[in-house]
C-alpha cells in the first residue's frame, strides 16, 4: 500500500503541479502560492518518487516473492474501471444522454445563459436565492 501511495500522492502531486503552472495563464493563477526554483523541485520529486516506486519488490521485474509493484499496478488500474462502471450504471459522464431535454439550461464556460426552448434571456436567470440566511448577490 505504500507503494500506492508514493506514486499516487507524490508522482502526481508533482505531475499536477507542472500541468497547472503551465497550462493555466498566470493571471488566473491563486496568488501567494509560489514554489522557489519552479519546475526543479518537482523535477527532483518525481524522480525520486519514481525511483522509489520502480524498486519496490516485484515478481515480473527483479523475481523476488512478493508481487508488491503488480499489486500495485493493479490497484491503479481497477480505479478507472470502477469508475467506469459505476458511471455506466448510474448514467453519468461518461455515458450520460449528452442531449439536454427541452427547457433545460446549458451551462457553459462563457457568462452568457441559453436554453433549448429560445426562452429569453431574463427567464434563464434565477432570482437571487437564499441560502442558510445568505443571500446571492
Amino acid at each position: 500500500m505504500v507503494n500506492l501511495i508514493v506514486f499516487v500522492q507524490f508522482l502526481a502531486q508533482s505531475v499536477g503541479l507542472m500541468y497547472y503552472r503551465y497550462r493555466v495563464p498566470k493571471a488566473q493563477q491563486v496568488e501567494g502560492w509560489r514554489m522557489p526554483l519552479f519546475p526543479l523541485p518537482c523535477i527532483v520529486q518525481a524522480v525520486l518518487f519514481f525511483f522509489i516506486w520502480i524498486t519496490t519488490d516485484s515478481v515480473l521485474l527483479y523475481g523476488s516473492e512478493k508481487p508488491i509493484f503488480e499489486l500495485a499496478v493493479c490497484f491503479l488500474l481497477v480505479g478507472p474501471v470502477m469508475f467506469l462502471v459505476h458511471a455506466r450504471y448510474n448514467k453519468t459522464w461518461p455515458f450520460s444522454n449528452m442531449v439536454p431535454e427541452k427547457g433545460q439550461t446549458v451551462a457553459s464556460c462563457s457568462p452568457s445563459f441559453s436554453t433549448f426552448d429560445a426562452a429569453a434571456p431574463t427567464e434563464a436567470i434565477a432570482a437571487p436565492s437564499s441560502v442558510a440566511g445568505v443571500t446571492a448577490v
